[in-house]
């Protein structure tokens, strides 16, 4: 296998990687409460309060 051929592989792979980054769009809305750089009790904590206010609301 040849120096070219690898890079050309590494090349595609990448490729293939930012176009399946591009594809996959997350829904994240759930989240926009919730201040950048916080830490996972906060998220885990906003979660907590988001889902015991739907249950309420289902009441």
């Amino acid at each position: 296998m040849s120096r070219r051929s690898s890079s050309n592989r590494r090349a595609v792979m990448s490729e293939e990687a930012a176009t399946v980054e591009e594809e996959e769009e997350v829904d994240t809305s759930h989240l926009d409460d919730v201040e950048d750089g916080c830490g996972c009790a906060e998220v885990w904590e906003h979660l907590s309060e988001s889902r015991d206010g739907a249950a309420e609301a289902d009441d």
